[in-house]
């Protein structure tokens, strides 16, 4: 049997839907399962504990002083989730990775009560918040969030401290161990919160030997099934928006790569990812004619087995992405000489020292006014 792995991504992810639930009035008691398959137990973030036999939701085992809370169990695109009425409001809200609560995911990539005995998350914390109730494992600056894990033995407690101070936290999502390199990178290209803030279109599409695997209809999330066997790669991610803002209207990124995967060990991909930061004003702009000194930040995949960044080329649009022209790069900065009024995009391309490649994009990323 062909070995494969898959891949997820969700850290970008723009929206949620909760789906229709089937509700119980409280948590059904434990069946009989002697003589049965168990396929195992998954314990949710908020301390209760799903049991299944077979591929199916079994009973559902209320954490600790959580006996009345009522749940829902129901399937959407063929996996099995299992939601507690007192995490839906969050869910709805959009401060939760339903992921959490995907019982047929969390049992596929053995986060399951026999494989973990914590739950990993990723937090991103409101400005000026504070999130108690999990242990910090590691920080992640580039997308102004934290790695964390909630212990199942004491999850419950930690699940009530995070709904008593919900506005601690802009969101919580799942750590995908296993796939978090895609995750990550989609969000350090300097674009998460214009995609979050009304994507109108967007796709992810994964190539391996130059036949696509796989596409999402999201930016920067989606679930891919590819070969244990060492491949060619190219990712590309691609979000438009026209109703919120004239700036950053799209936003791509493509990255290069070889990978292959033996066993469980998480590895994660050697991704890098530029970053501009211009120097503009309170309303995204800079004057016409003038040159501005645009500061480049590469991120590597903490815990890859990154090459070394060889060459940075950027390129600079004034129509719209239609014509490109060179800029120079020199040190850690590139200099546009801004044209005419109107706006300006940037694009660039980063190559390492294993040939893995990364590519940004950034139409209209400020606008140019009139000297």
């Amino acid at each position: 049997m062909r070995k494969t792995r898959r891949w997820g991504a969700s850290l970008l992810a723009l929206g949620l839907v909760v789906g229709s639930a089937q509700p119980a009035s409280a948590a059904p008691e434990p069946a009989d399962r002697t003589g049965t398959d168990s396929a195992g137990s998954v314990t949710l973030i908020t301390g209760d504990q799903v049991v299944l036999v077979g591929d199916q939701v079994d009973s559902i085992i209320p954490g600790r002083d959580r006996e009345r809370v009522v749940f829902s169990a129901f399937t959407a695109d063929g996996r099995q989730y299992v939601v507690p009425e007192d995490a839906k409001p969050l869910l709805v809200s959009g401060k939760l990775d339903r992921r959490l609560f995907d019982v047929t995911g969390l049992l596929a990539a053995h986060y399951d009560d026999a494989h973990r005995d914590s739950v990993p998350l990723i937090v991103t914390p409101a400005p000026g918040g504070s999130v108690a109730g999990l242990a910090r494992t590691a920080d992640l600056p580039v997308v102004g969030s934290f790695a964390a894990r909630a212990a199942k033995a004491t999850a419950a407690d930690s699940w009530c401290a995070l709904t008593a101070a919900p506005d601690g936290y802009r969101k919580i999502w799942l750590d995908g161990l296993r796939h978090p390199a895609l995750d990550r990178s989609t969000a350090q290209i300097g674009a998460p919160d214009a995609w979050k803030a009304g994507a109108t279109t967007a796709r992810t599409t994964v190539f391996r030997d130059g036949v696509e695997v796989g596409e999402s209809a999201e930016a920067g999330t989606g679930q891919f099934e590819v070969p244990a066997t060492a491949g060619s790669y190219r990712v590309e991610v691609e979000a438009t928006r026209s109703e919120v803002s004239d700036v950053s209207t799209k936003v791509g990124a493509a990255w290069t790569f070889r990978s292959a995967h033996e066993g469980d060990e998480e590895r994660r991909l050697p991704l890098s990812v530029l970053r501009f930061q211009p120097e503009l004003d309170a309303a995204n702009a800079a004057p016409a004619g003038r040159l501005l000194r645009v500061p480049l930040v590469v991120e590597q995949n903490p815990g890859a087995d990154n090459g070394k960044i060889r060459r940075i080329a950027v390129e600079a649009s004034f129509d719209d992405g239609a014509t490109w022209r060179e800029v120079p790069v020199v040190g850690d900065s590139t200099f546009v000489r801004n044209g005419k009024a109107g706006f300006a995009s940037l694009r660039a391309k980063a190559t390492d020292s294993q040939g893995n490649t990364s590519e940004t994009t950034v139409i209209r990323a400020y606008k140019i006014t009139g000297e």
